[in-house]
């Protein structure tokens, strides 16, 4: 990101940020510092709708996770919520950041390191960002970096760029296909 008043600092901070949990609540995402706080929000917001509300059938159902397992299914479950209504009925992109990137500034990330994955169905995406690889990238330090992209690519260049509101947004301008 060239742009805005973001310095160095900044930006290692937004590489530095997975989704880990809190050890209570055990169910809470935990913010290492200053990074990317509007994912972390969005996420756990969804997190919490799963735990609370995923039974349409009852206005409120209780809490019962037993292990780390149940609380990464929840992570899958609410990251796709939001890449699903992102998307707006559209396949839903998930990248994948494979080891020999993740410790590289985005700048410097090998392409071929880079695996972009379409999902038409939601329960499909769901189980796979509740495979072991999946959970260990989210968790890693470009976790956020990576749900961020994931959103990006469902959602669709043209409709981030109709979204802005400031036409002469420079941010706007310099959001372009690889």
């Amino acid at each position: 990101y060239k742009g805005g008043f973001a310095t160095s600092e900044d930006m290692q901070r937004w590489y530095s940020q997975g989704l880990l949990y809190c050890s209570d609540p055990y169910f809470g995402l935990k913010q290492g510092n200053g990074g990317p706080c509007g994912i972390l929000a969005t996420v756990q917001a969804e997190i919490l709708g799963e735990m609370l509300f995923k039974d349409s059938n009852t206005e409120f159902s209780s809490i019962h996770l037993e292990s780390e397992v149940t609380v990464g299914n929840l992570l899958a479950a609410a990251i796709c919520n939001v890449l699903y209504r992102a998307a707006e009925g559209d396949t839903v992109q998930i990248i994948y950041i494979s080891e020999a990137s993740r410790n590289k500034p985005m700048h410097d990330w090998d392409l071929s390191d880079i695996t972009v994955t379409s999902y038409s169905s939601k329960d499909e995406a769901t189980l796979a960002l509740m495979e072991e690889p999946m959970q260990i990238l989210l968790q890693s330090g470009i976790g956020c970096i990576a749900v961020l992209i994931s959103l990006l690519c469902s959602r669709g260049i043209d409709r981030v760029v109709a979204d802005m509101d400031d036409p002469s947004n420079a941010c706007k301008l310099s959001l372009s296909y690889r």
